[in-house]
């Protein structure tokens, strides 16, 4: 029976895993709940947060339980091109997304597979970690200097030191490696499969026309009576894109 309730947590837990892991990298998401009392205020500062340097980085993700049985495997690929505009892309065997921020302030998430797109306008710049900060935000703490492969990373503890960080300081802060231990005692780690700077493919960045477009809690498959649905839903509605970005 112990078995069992365990299984059972773990098949709840690893999707939230997936989601957790897209909203650290993508960091949209954490600013939305960092302002979430005043996101629908008035815009905020759309000035740069660093220099953009193109680059595009692939990591691989195994999640892990106790037992270290692999229970979630995603690879990620992050992009950010010339312009400041950055797209996420996380594919799983049970999810996929495209999450792009474009520097024309535009939002747009994409799940291909289902040829589904939600697009808005935003109300800041992509955020861009700024190598001349150790690549650190908000309380994050910097704890030296190490390589990852052949790049020079600067290592960050997050807030509670669930999470470590490896960011590549002569890349533009790409994200070289990451480990999270969560409160269940699953980890998961995400490990550097490729870094090549220059613009990325154009591809990462297409918006479809075709694709349908639908509301957050939609392209989601959750319940749009549930938050925090009700207010993404409502914001979308009123911040819906006349003109789909390039």
């Amino acid at each position: 029976m112990l078995s069992e309730r365990k299984s059972l947590l773990r098949r709840r837990v690893m999707p939230i895993v997936f989601w957790v892991v897209v909203v650290a990298l993508g960091l949209n998401w954490v600013h939305f709940r960092r302002q979430r009392s005043s996101v629908f205020a008035a815009p905020q500062s759309t000035a740069p947060s660093a220099t953009p340097v193109p680059y595009t980085v692939v990591l691989q993700q195994n999640a892990q339980d106790t037992n270290g049985k692999t229970t979630l495997s995603s690879v990620y690929t992050y992009a950010v091109r010339g312009d400041g505009s950055t797209v996420l892309k996380s594919e799983s065997e049970h999810n996929e997304l495209r999450i792009l921020e474009f520097a024309s302030l535009a939002h747009v998430e994409i799940k291909d597979v289902k040829q589904l797109r939600s697009s808005r306008s935003s109300q800041r710049l992509p955020y861009l970690r700024n190598p001349t900060a150790s690549c650190t935000i908000g309380r994050e703490t910097v704890q030296g200097i190490e390589t990852i492969g052949k790049f020079r990373a600067a290592k960050v503890i997050g807030p509670g030191g669930s999470r470590t960080s490896w960011f590549g300081v002569d890349n533009g802060c790409a994200l070289l490696q990451e480990d999270w231990r969560f409160s269940t005692g699953d980890t998961t780690r995400k490990t550097l499969t490729s870094l090549a700077m220059g613009e990325p493919d154009p591809v990462l960045f297409q918006v479809p026309e075709s694709y349908r477009e639908v509301p957050p809690s939609v392209l989601a498959g959750k319940d749009p009576n549930n938050p925090p649905f009700i207010e993404l839903d409502a914001f979308y509605d009123t911040h819906r894109l006349s003109v789909l970005p390039k």
